[in-house]
């Protein structure tokens, strides 16, 4: 049929191409992990989001997919639990070496070797005086507690990725 062209498995070099739906299925997939959902989500009507939720769930392609957005999901999980970490648990000597150095020895030879990454805000008001504000240590902590208790669900989904993806040895 001539002006509809259909990608899906047509393969390259990287492995087969997904179509668009394929590839909205896998991020809503990553999402939510329920595979009637996903479909919804992209669209399907409600009475056939099972069987085609499942259909694409059932695609290695798709599951490779779906394995990919988690990965990145994962690695932001990491990225961000790195930073509260260093919030809550931080030091902060050179956020006082900062408020302790008059204005006249501030040089980029000595900003650039301090780490800032606690300080929220810094002000010097008209008299030279210097205000600097700290990430809220407190906050932090509880951030990295309800982090924890989002990752125990996503190791659960993990788990259920890698049972998913058990026979998928083709690439």
């Amino acid at each position: 049929m001539r002006g509809k062209r259909s990608l899906r498995g047509h393969c390259t070099k990287g492995g087969i191409i997904l179509d668009n739906r394929q590839k909205s299925f896998a991020r809503a997939f990553s999402h939510c992990f329920d595979a009637k959902t996903a479909a919804i989500l992209i669209g399907i009507p409600p009475d056939e989001a099972l069987s085609e939720g499942q259909r694409l769930i059932s695609q290695p392609a798709v599951r490779r997919r779906i394995e990919k957005h988690c990965l990145e999901k994962l690695r932001l999980y990491d990225s961000v639990r790195a930073g509260l970490e260093k919030i809550a648990f931080g030091r902060c000597n050179d956020a006082v070496l900062l408020a302790f150095t008059q204005k006249e020895a501030l040089s980029p030879s000595l900003t650039d070797g301090l780490d800032l990454s606690l300080i929220s805000a810094i002000k010097r008001d008209k008299d030279g005086g210097v205000d600097i504000k700290l990430y809220d240590r407190l906050k932090a902590l509880e951030a990295l507690i309800r982090l924890d208790e989002a990752g125990s669900s996503e190791s659960a989904a993990q788990s259920f990725l890698s049972a998913l993806g058990g026979d998928d040895d083709e690439e």
